[in-house]
């Protein structure tokens, strides 16, 4: 997963929705866990649409080439 850090809010309404807890808010990045599936459910809960895809899904929710988003990938707009 990866996010426009112009895009984001930093409202956490992403970190609410996530399933597996594989990502969280410090106070300036939106940081991915190696916990992340790729599942898109952040994508979908972003009211503005910041978090996409970086990597094509496979079969499960996960990435195709098993790569998950980790580190500090975005954040910031607040």
């Amino acid at each position: 997963m990866k996010v426009d850090r112009d895009l984001c809010l930093h409202c956490g309404a992403c970190v609410g929705m996530c399933p597996f807890n594989a990502l969280y808010l410090d106070d300036t990045f939106l940081v991915f866990t190696d916990r992340c599936t790729n599942c898109g459910v952040c994508m979908n809960a972003c009211p503005v649409g910041a978090i996409s895809r970086d990597e094509p899904v496979g079969e499960g929710g996960t990435a195709a080439a098993g790569n998950t988003a980790t580190g500090m990938i975005g954040g910031g707009g607040q």
